[in-house]
């Protein structure tokens, strides 16, 4: 990225807001199955960022809605600080859905973070919507096994699971107003075999990456896909 692009970041300021966001973090099971699963991503070409939310039908794996935001992003990447520099696309990418209730998929993590607000619990809380974070690696952490389960500990608890499928594996965290059980249940429902990703961050990243680099045609084309 240019640096005339940046500004200044003050990380002071950012942990303390972290801190802050992280005692707002509710761990709760879903009260009913979701009709939507929302997946979130960014991509970028120079220092434009392209943020993708696209809802998928948690019945169907469908996608039923899709929205772009672009804009300039001047936060440069810091481990542990991704929300505030993909956050604000994010959520103007959310915002605009029509389908947007259920529950968010966001690629990063969630309480699994030095701070305990990793950029999917920042965009829970500040929605106040139940999120997931999906990685493919550990930011914080150790793995736990309990028979066939791998659990995600951070802070002394569990924090999420690992999930492998094939030869891979992802983490997956509690970022807001979910539990384990509601990621296991989830991330089974919404994962294609042959893909190794939950659809809806599969799509995410595909499309973000599509606009980034001006391959993709009107939003509409994704529709119906799964």
């Amino acid at each position: 990225m240019d640096r005339g692009t940046r500004v200044d970041f003050d990380l002071s300021k950012a942990s303390q807001a972290q801190l802050m966001l992280s005692r707002l973090v509710t761990i709760e099971k879903l009260s009913r199955e979701p009709r939507h699963v929302i997946g979130l991503d960014v991509s970028y070409r120079g220092d434009r960022g392209f943020g993708a939310a696209v809802s998928i039908n948690y019945e169907t794996g469908e996608i039923e809605d899709v929205r772009i935001a672009e804009g300039r992003v001047s936060i440069p990447y810091i481990p542990g600080y991704l929300a505030f520099r993909e956050a604000p696309l994010m959520l103007r990418a959310y915002l605009s859905l029509k389908k947007r209730d259920g529950v968010i998929m966001v690629n990063g993590h969630g309480i699994a973070h030095p701070r305990g607000c990793g950029i999917a619990s920042h965009i829970g809380v500040v929605l106040r919507m139940p999120s997931i974070g999906v990685a493919r690696s550990l930011l914080i952490g150790s793995i736990a096994s309990e028979g066939d389960r791998e659990y995600i500990i951070a802070s002394g608890k569990r924090a999420g699971i690992v999930y492998r499928i094939g030869g891979s594996r992802i983490y997956v965290t509690i970022g807001n107003m979910v539990d384990i059980e509601d990621l296991l249940e989830i991330v089974e429902r919404t994962t294609a075999p042959e893909i190794g990703l939950p659809l809806p961050i599969y799509w995410a990243d595909r499309i973000s990456r599509d606009m980034s680099r001006g391959k993709s045609g009107p939003l509409d084309l994704y529709m119906g896909r799964r």
